[in-house]
């Protein structure tokens, strides 16, 4: 059992008032139940926010007790505000949330309290209305991986499937392992974290504890992400060897020396795919496709 707790939301430009509201009242009502009472705190830090309207609502989340709504006006990254948000904290035991996630079941915090290992990830569940939603691709794409993210194939792929989304993990681990700063750019900072705790040797557990993604990005910005992780991932893409279904399908085509038909095929059809995948009536087919494209094309 875990006898402290600091749960840490990383946050830009997204609303997070109801999340860190639902989060709030586990805590509280689990302390007025609990024989062992935890100490308790959740940290916000907004990474250089530019929205007025996200902003003026998520400042309200600073009326709660206990909790600590920092704005900062630099955007940092992704890495860099996470281990920021473990220097902040006061508690050893921290619970990394996305900011745009929901938290469904009355027992998620429950179940990071009550877990006895270092390293807990929870998982994600997706949600969202199939008809209001058939033409959304990351709707699309994150139902159809879901099957093969059951906690039976994280347990299995413990490190490479570590996922930021939510976890818990001893402060001291971060302090030794902290996210790789030089991730500025979006996209697989995760993926190197999970790699370094392996490397260390760390145990990574996977429990059924998701929290729910019910906002879905516009077409044409999940694109824009996808590309700019795959930047990403060419940059630290030594790094990153062996944690990369996309990177083994690269060095395969270049090994067998179809790099240069795929890069014939990407200046004839490139267009035309990324036009359709950021459109209203996207192809799943095709966006692994194009994204093994652009990646060679870098």
């Amino acid at each position: 059992m875990k006898k402290q707790l600091s749960v840490l939301i990383p946050c830009y430009n997204s609303l997070c008032h109801d999340e860190v509201k639902s989060v709030w009242q586990q805590l509280t009502e689990y302390n007025l139940h609990a024989s062992n009472k935890v100490e308790w705190e959740i940290i916000v830090i907004e990474d250089g926010s530019t929205d007025e309207t996200t902003l003026k609502e998520n400042a309200k989340i600073a009326l709660l007790e206990n909790v600590r709504y920092i704005p900062r006006k630099e955007n940092v990254g992704r890495a860099a505000v996470r281990n920021l948000l473990a220097h902040e904290a006061k508690y050893e035991w921290l619970l990394y949330m996305d900011s745009d996630v929901c938290v469904e079941h009355n027992t998620f915090i429950k179940k990071y309290i009550e877990s006895t290992d270092n390293i807990v990830v929870g998982g994600v569940r997706i949600f969202g209305n199939v008809m209001k939603l058939s033409n959304n691709l990351r709707y699309l794409y994150e139902k159809k991986a879901s099957g093969k993210h059951t906690r039976t194939e994280r347990q299995e792929h413990e490190h490479r499937e570590f996922r930021t989304t939510n976890f818990l993990i001893a402060r001291d681990i971060i302090f030794e392992c902290p996210f790789d700063e030089s991730f500025k750019s979006y996209g697989y900072e995760d993926v190197l974290f999970g790699k370094t705790l392996h490397d260390k040797g760390y145990p990574v557990k996977h429990i059924s504890n998701p929290v729910t993604i019910i906002d879905y990005e516009d077409n044409a910005t999940f694109v824009n992400k996808t590309e700019e992780s795959l930047r990403t991932l060419h940059q630290f893409k030594d790094q990153l060897k062996d944690y990369s279904t996309l990177l083994k399908y690269a060095t395969w085509t270049r090994m067998s020396c179809l790099s240069p038909l795929l890069m014939i095929a990407y200046k004839i059809f490139g267009k035309t795919i990324r036009k359709n995948l950021a459109g209203n009536n996207p192809r799943l087919s095709w966006f692994n496709i194009y994204k093994l494209l652009y990646y060679l094309s870098l």
